[in-house]
């Protein structure tokens, strides 16, 4: 491995460790301060913003960082890849403003608060999307550094005005205010920072048609990724009620913290096996067999110690009771964290060979 890949992942992790320890702290707050129902409907609405989310970047977060090292330069990718993302952006608004009336319908826990706050979930979904693609935009460049700071930017404030907002009264709103300016300040330094970057005179429609071939399975297979990691919520909603879902939802929110350490460690690792497929294809292959098992390993003695400790002393400390009594859900949520492992490590192969169609079936 290049020293660039063990420096640009032990940044990525260090700073999601942080990212992801400041998110963790906050839901941990969160369940004392707010009542599980009111957890039941942030997860809800979360649905709503990250399915649309998905649309307006249509598969940009892998096509760029495919087509950054492909002949193209990059500066006529990133053009073709932002006029992309507003039309797909623009689309997806239109959507979600046309079914907003008709998603409580199938998912009866938001019948109130998302009809009454249409607008300003509007703008999260749109602020949530550049901001996503300005992150992704400095992982695939391997900007480690500048992506580590924005991103540990962003979430501290995002949890600070959380927090602010929950004491001065606002409840489960005050999280949707917090994530819309904290992604507002992400898109205005990028907007300042890249301004210079976008060109007109290199827009291309050859280029826009292959980088819309290559991202449009990966919309689909993202939005199917949505549904399902959602779909048991729905059926708590429908069948339970709020107060259950809250209680699951917060489980499930710290297990997928740690699935967003693997992320992080996937922003180093995937343009370091792009990069390395154009030396030697055969090494790049061992490569990602070895981190398959060591991947694996690690979370598994990792995980081990956790049930370890917390059965003696941690989890009394941090969970409401309500919380502990359901601890064996947490320890089959974590268990999915580990297929997670395997598939980060593995998955570049598909779509450095552009098979991103054969990512959509096994999605499927």
């Amino acid at each position: 491995m290049s020293k660039e890949f063990v420096k640009n992942t032990g940044i990525y992790i260090i700073m999601s460790f942080l990212s992801q320890g400041m998110i963790f702290l906050l839901w941990i707050v969160l369940a004392w301060r707010l009542p599980p129902s009111q957890i039941g409907v942030y997860a809800l609405i979360m649905f709503v913003i990250e399915f649309f989310s998905v649309i307006s970047i249509f598969g940009l977060q892998s096509a760029i960082t495919r087509f950054y090292y492909a002949q193209e330069k990059v500066s006529s990718v990133f053009s073709n890849a932002v006029i992309i993302f507003f039309g797909s952006s623009f689309l997806s608004l239109i959507l979600f403003f046309l079914t907003a009336r008709l998603i409580p319908i199938l998912i009866p826990g938001l019948s109130n608060i998302l009809e009454e706050n249409l607008i300003l979930f509007l703008v999260i979904i749109f602020a949530n999307s550049i901001a996503n693609f300005a992150l992704t935009h400095y992982t695939a460049l391997k900007k480690a550094v500048f992506y580590g700071k924005l991103q540990l930017l962003k979430t501290l404030f995002f949890c600070l005005l959380s927090l602010i907002l929950i004491y001065l009264g606002f409840g489960i709103l005050g999280i949707f205010y917090a994530l819309l300016f904290s992604s507002l300040m992400a898109v205005a330094i990028f907007v300042l920072s890249e301004r210079k970057t976008m060109s007109f005179q290199i827009i291309s429609p050859q280029m826009m048609k292959n980088i819309t071939s290559y991202g449009f399975p990966l919309m689909i297979y993202s939005a199917v990724g949505i549904i399902v990691t959602y779909f048991s919520r729905f059926l708590l909603d429908r069948y339970t009620d709020l107060a259950t879902l809250g209680i699951y939802s917060f489980f499930l929110m710290l297990a997928l913290q740690v699935n967003g350490l693997w992320s992080s460690f996937n922003r180093a690792w995937t343009p370091e096996i792009f990069s390395k497929f154009l030396e030697d294809k055969k090494k790049a292959i061992e490569n990602v067999k070895f981190m398959i098992f060591f991947s694996s390993l690690a979370y598994l003695s990792a995980f081990a110690l956790l049930i370890i400790a917390g059965e003696l002393f941690f989890f009394k400390l941090i969970f409401k009771e309500m919380y502990l009594s359901n601890i064996n859900l947490f320890y089959i949520l974590l268990l999915g964290p580990l297929f997670t492992a395997i598939y980060t490590a593995a998955f570049p192969l598909y779509y450095y060979e552009n098979k991103t169609k054969r990512v959509l079936f096994i999605s499927l």
